[in-house]
Formats: structure tokens, C-alpha cells, sequence
């Protein structure tokens, strides 16, 4: 069977000034030889690292910072490893402080906010599958059927480094 490439984990960061922060992240690996599950362990371990040693700064720079640094680390991890070389990992980050939420995620690891018994999805795919539907070239029904529904625009460990996608 598939092996389980999805790691998580979740973080309170207590600021002197400021309200405390949780910051949660799920990342789904990309990668045979079980390169993806490494990936996907580094990505998170990385980010919540990285942000336990930061000090206080705007929530959305210290994100893109501390998921760049993710992705460099699994890049680095993959050229020394031939076994995860090209390994990669999607991600999904909430940082919630004060009743403010702010995202940030890459790939189709998707952030939904669930409010009134509704889901709303808050994230965009960054697939091919989604460039295709946004640029009128593909229907939104048939999308998850086709044959290129795995291709995944945006991730950690890609070289360049994908842009992250952040919202408050």
C-alpha cells in the first residue's frame, strides 16, 4: 500500500508584548523511497524550530522566513541523500494570535475555516489542475479526473523555491 507521507504538529510561541500565538502546520511529502515522509518530518520540525528562536516580528514575514528555511534544508537534505534527491513536501500553516488568523501554504494542502456549521476553503490549489480551471482551459467538475491532477505547481524543496502563498 501507499505509505503515510503526511506529517503535523502544532506549537504555542509566548511573545513578551503579545498576545500568545498557535501555530499549526500539516505538510503531505513528495518523493519515492519514502523521501516524501522525510520531507514532510523536516518541513514541520524546521518551521516550528525556526520559529521557537525568532524574535517578535509581523506574523507573515516570519512565516515566508521560516518556510523558506524549511524548504532549503529539505533541498540541501536531498542533494546529500541520493535516495530524496528531488524530494519535496506540500504545506498548510495557521497562525492564530489575538483572533486574528493568518495562512500560508504551498501545494494542495488546503486551509479551510469551518464557521456556522460551513466549510469555506481558504486556500488556492497550487496544481496544474487549478491553473488550468483559473485560466478557462479546464471545467471544474472534470478537473479531479485528469491525468495531470497529481501535478503539483508549488513546494518545499524545489529549486528555485516556490513562492508561499500568505493571507490574513
Amino acid at each position: 500500500g501507499k505509505s503515510n507521507e503526511d506529517a503535523f504538529g502544532h506549537q504555542v510561541y509566548i511573545q513578551d508584548s503579545r498576545a500568545p500565538v498557535l501555530v499549526c502546520v500539516v505538510a503531505d511529502g513528495i518523493g519515492g523511497h519514502r523521501a516524501g515522509e522525510v520531507a514532510s518530518a523536516t518541513a514541520v520540525h524546521s518551521i516550528l524550530d525556526y520559529l521557537s528562536h525568532q524574535p517578535e516580528g509581523r506574523p507573515i514575514t516570519l512565516c515566508r522566513r521560516a518556510i523558506n528555511h524549511a524548504s532549503q534544508a529539505i533541498l540541501r537534505q536531498g542533494r546529500e541523500n541520493l535516495q530524496q534527491s528531488g524530494m519535496g513536501t506540500t504545506l498548510a500553516l495557521i497562525w492564530l494570535q489575538d483572533n486574528r488568523l493568518f495562512t500560508a501554504h504551498l501545494g494542495d494542502s488546503r486551509i479551510y475555516l469551518y464557521r456556522n456549521h460551513r466549510l469555506f476553503q481558504l486556500s488556492t490549489d497550487h496544481t496544474w489542475v487549478q491553473d488550468a480551471i483559473e485560466n478557462g482551459l479546464l471545467d471544474p467538475c472534470t478537473g479531479r479526473d485528469h491525468p495531470h491532477a497529481h501535478i503539483i505547481r508549488r513546494y518545499l524543496g524545489s529549486d528555485p523555491p516556490s513562492e508561499v502563498d500568505c493571507r490574513v
